[in-house]
């Protein structure tokens, strides 16, 4: 249920707010999709891995870890 209120909140933000373009760790990213999904994650024997060094890109950080979510 917690996920399912987290997931409505940042879908009314993403689609109310502009897109706030700034300098997004990728690494950082990566690491905080995978914490919020470790529980799942681990109850079905998952394992997430990526590059050890990501670059530093321009864009908007909450749409960057929504895409990231998607993928996990």
């Amino acid at each position: 249920l917690e996920e399912l209120v987290k997931s409505v909140l940042e879908y009314s933000r993403a689609t109310s707010l502009e897109l706030k373009c700034e300098a997004v760790e990728l690494s950082e990213v990566c690491s905080e999709v995978i914490k919020d999904f470790s529980t799942q994650i681990s109850s079905v024997g998952g394992k997430v891995t990526y590059a050890d060094s990501l670059p530093r890109v321009m864009g908007d950080r909450l749409k960057l870890v929504q895409v990231l979510s998607n993928l996990v």
